[in-house]
């Protein structure tokens, strides 16, 4: 099979899978489990399977970025998720929410919260 098929075929069975509820999960992954998907997706690299190298660390980043993007819309269904906008944003780069406290370890591994630290 031609690399690019097995690329196409590949990105649709295995990689979507590895996506699907990434960002729901991924802020979980023990360092150990980290290693042992990268490890399976050098494989896949070694293998042919795929054309370029990538690592989760690569698809958690690019998937929190877009739906992060995305839930910062009034209209999407996370929105009432996020806590209100900061009194002054003036010179400051990111996003308008001000910051949240978190108690818990679980709590700062959701995704509203994570994201939030991660693109101030």
């Amino acid at each position: 099979m031609p690399k690019q098929q097995l690329a196409a075929i590949t990105k649709s069975i295995i990689i979507s899978r590895i996506l699907f509820a990434l960002l729901a999960w991924s802020g979980f992954l023990s360092a150990e489990m980290i290693n042992r998907i990268n490890a399976f997706l050098k494989r896949l690299k070694r293998f042919g399977y795929i054309e370029c190298s990538v690592t989760i660390d690569d698809l958690v980043s690019k998937s929190n970025y877009e739906l992060f993007i995305e839930t910062c819309f009034p209209g999407h269904s996370l929105y009432h998720l996020l806590p209100p906008s900061r009194i002054s944003t003036l010179c400051r780069r990111g996003h308008s929410f001000s910051l949240p406290e978190y108690t818990t370890d679980l709590h700062k591994k959701s995704f509203i919260v994570r994201s939030l630290y991660l693109f101030v």
